[in-house]
């Protein structure tokens, strides 16, 4: 299983599969991250990803700018770091 670190909040947990995506994940452990339409379709949720892969569960709706996901629609593939 990979790790999540939310760099800002000072969390590290491991993934449970039980979660949809990134976004739900966070919320579940206290992280706030902002989230508008939670389906790839604004950016909203962009978050910076520190380190580590993803995986999107579709494809985004927009474009993703370079260093950051979309936690509403990936998963981890890897550890991963994000600033949140």
């Amino acid at each position: 299983m990979p790790t999540i670190t939310f760099a800002k909040s000072g969390k590290t947990v491991p993934w449970n599969d039980s979660c949809e995506n990134l976004l739900d994940f966070a919320e579940a452990h206290g992280v706030a991250i902002a989230a508008g339409c939670r389906c790839g379709a604004d950016t909203v949720c962009m978050t910076r990803i520190l380190s580590g892969r993803v995986t999107y569960t579709q494809e985004p709706l927009i474009d993703v700018e370079p260093g950051a996901i979309l936690p509403c629609i990936c998963k981890p593939e890897t550890d991963v770091t994000l600033d949140a």
